[in-house]
């Protein structure tokens, strides 16, 4: 049942990002261009004009593609799910649980498809001759780079990095799934206590992580630095910080979903 849930929320919302994000696509093929016909042209006052214009619209549109996938997570977990929507969504035979997970996949997904298509929007639009083997070149390097730092762990490096980009993106929805759940529970002003909560769990959360984080740098970055580190412990130091800031992360997203599921469960207020 979670597979059609997750079909139905792709099918909603890429009736928006899908085109957007071909926009994007769109405007960098459109700045390459534009870019091989300023090369070959004299460089006329309107000519330049257009071209700052069409980089103009193609940082807009990057910016956009961004902002309109954080804003259609939340609605879309706001009025399918606290709105009118709801007493609809929660008569299907599905579980709390299910509900969330669509949700908060499909956003992943999203958020995922936004961040390559931004970059590859980008690398269109720069490209040059060479450019491919100058970056096959930088990975190489990359790689080469991380062995110097993990010996054989690299490999494992790379996955915890993976895994910390897919947990920070889920805590980026859970962060405002919570408060919007919890300023559902109220019978009125669910909006604005909504945005109540939100501001005074990041000041909660801020507060934590900054006390964890002076710990981790006293930890780590403090200890025994009389004497200069190899590489490899360098390496190491930095995988404690990757491994650390995960489980952090993972920690505090369980706690939101476990707040979010709580709200949905025991509270939920649909009138």
């Amino acid at each position: 049942m979670l597979g059609k849930l997750m079909k139905h929320e792709c099918k909603a919302t890429s009736r928006l990002m899908a085109p957007l994000l071909l926009v994007v696509l769109g405007l960098g093929l459109v700045v390459r261009v534009y870019d091989g016909i300023l090369k070959n042209a004299d460089y006329a006052w309107i000519i330049e004009t257009l071209h700052g214009l069409l980089i103009f619209a193609f940082v807009i549109a990057l910016i956009a593609a961004v902002v309109c996938a954080v804003v259609l997570m939340v609605q879309r977990f706001s009025k399918n799910l606290m709105g009118d929507e709801g007493y609809l969504m929660f008569t299907l035979p599905v579980s709390d649980h299910a509900l969330i997970f669509s949700k908060l996949l499909v956003s992943v997904i999203w958020f995922l498809a936004v961040i390559a298509v931004d970059l590859l929007a980008v690398l269109i639009a720069v490209y040059e001759k060479g450019m491919m083997h100058d970056i096959a070149d930088f990975f190489a390097a990359t790689w080469r780079a991380l062995q110097n730092y993990y010996l054989a762990a690299r490999g494992w490096v790379v996955v915890e990095l993976v895994l910390l980009l897919l947990v920070s993106l889920a805590l980026s929805c859970l962060q405002f799934y919570a408060p919007i759940a919890i300023g559902h529970s109220f019978a009125k002003r669910k909006g604005l206590l909504s945005v109540v909560f939100f501001f005074v769990l990041q000041f909660i959360q801020q507060t934590i992580a900054t006390g964890l984080l002076a710990k981790l740098v006293e930890k780590i970055f403090l200890w025994n630095v009389t004497e200069p580190y190899t590489a490899v412990q360098v390496g190491g130091h930095t995988q404690w910080v990757i491994l650390w800031t995960l489980g952090c992360e993972v920690i505090l997203a369980g706690i939101l979903y476990l707040i979010t599921w709580l709200m949905m469960k025991k509270r939920l207020n649909l009138a």
